[in-house]
């Protein structure tokens, strides 16, 4: 809850900017999809929640930049459910992405193709739990750097007030956090199916 006011709190001053201006526009989103948690040579596959606002500024009708925050859980757990004794990997995000966007036409409705960096902060980072040895010394250790950076493509269509599309999220740096137990890389990536309401 804290996360949630602090950026509640640093998009205040933006939410007074004037919708109707067509410069500027808002949009609040939801997307859902598939995450992918690429270890060495090991690929594990789960779910991906995300909700977040963008702040869409237009230099032009047919470019725009959109930053923007959201938070985004990751998890491989609700693909073991009929597994025991499993350290499944959960982590909670906060992610920053600027997003570039080229419109394809300004008309009543328009393809948006979007690319950018999306900046993420491990806010909630999973930690090793090895039941079959308590005594292993990567047990409480955390899992993942709390720092990663990803590269953001999108494909959207806008038409009104909706949004909606794919995008992925696609991990740029080993995210594998060391601890001096542990070598190896880790690189987390989302496809995710995006519904949004911009106004």
């Amino acid at each position: 809850m804290k996360h949630l006011s602090l950026v509640f709190f640093v998009l205040l001053p933006f939410m007074g900017l004037r919708a109707q201006d067509r410069r500027w526009e808002h949009t609040i989103y939801a997307s859902a999809g598939l995450f992918i948690d690429h270890a060495d040579y090991e690929t594990d596959r789960g779910l991906s929640v995300c909700l977040g606002y963008g702040l869409n500024h237009y230099f032009s009708p047919r470019f725009s930049l959109m930053p923007g925050v959201a938070f985004r859980s990751s998890s491989v757990a609700l693909f073991h459910l009929d597994e025991d004794g499993g350290d499944y990997d959960s982590f909670l995000f906060l992610d920053v992405p600027v997003m570039a966007q080229f419109h394809l036409s300004d008309g009543a409705g328009s393809w948006a193709l979007g690319l950018g960096p999306v900046f993420s902060f491990c806010v909630q980072n999973d930690e090793y739990y090895i039941d079959a040895d308590p005594t292993d010394p990567h047990n409480g250790q955390t899992k993942i750097k709390p720092f990663s950076l990803g590269l953001q493509p999108s494909l959207m269509y806008e038409y009104k007030w909706a949004r909606f599309g794919i995008e992925a999220n696609i991990g740029l740096l080993n995210v594998k956090a060391t601890h001096g137990l542990t070598t190896g890389h880790k690189r987390l990536h989302d496809l995710m199916a995006t519904f949004g309401v911009r106004f």
